[in-house]
């Protein structure tokens, strides 16, 4: 029997990384995935090497579960043509991320991506006693 909600969030980032590296021939920018804590909060943290983008010409975007990133560095006319692209990525979000809280921030050519990760309280909460 396979219970989806059992696989762990480190096979579902292995299996995500080994997603990205299986099209060589597209254009596709450097990135990585990973789960980060900061004090008991977890959130997925992606990053995406984006040199010669500026964020006029990114558009990242969540809609029914699904994260969105998109670039066109095309139009920019200071850039070598070996360093235009555009490019669209997508990614299924798993239900326990709030993307609605998620951060957004690009700097040195970096777009860093954080995505809190919802935890759900237990149905039930011993408040005195003995369990």
């Amino acid at each position: 029997m396979v219970r989806h909600n059992s696989i762990l969030f480190k096979d579902f980032e292995s299996i995500l990384q080994s997603c990205f590296h299986s099209f060589p021939d597209e254009n596709r920018p450097p990135t990585s995935l990973e789960i980060r804590k900061k004090g008991t909060d977890q959130y997925l943290y992606i990053q995406m090497a984006l040199a010669g983008f500026v964020e006029d010409d990114i558009k990242v975007w969540s809609e029914n579960n699904v994260l969105y990133i998109s670039g066109d560095n095309t139009a920019n006319e200071d850039l070598q043509d070996k360093f235009k692209m555009s490019f669209m990525r997508q990614w299924a979000l798993r239900k326990d991320l709030d993307s609605k809280k998620a951060q957004v921030g690009l700097k040195n050519g970096l777009l860093t991506i954080e995505i809190p990760i919802i935890t759900k309280q237990p149905d039930k909460i011993l408040l005195f006693g003995q369990s």
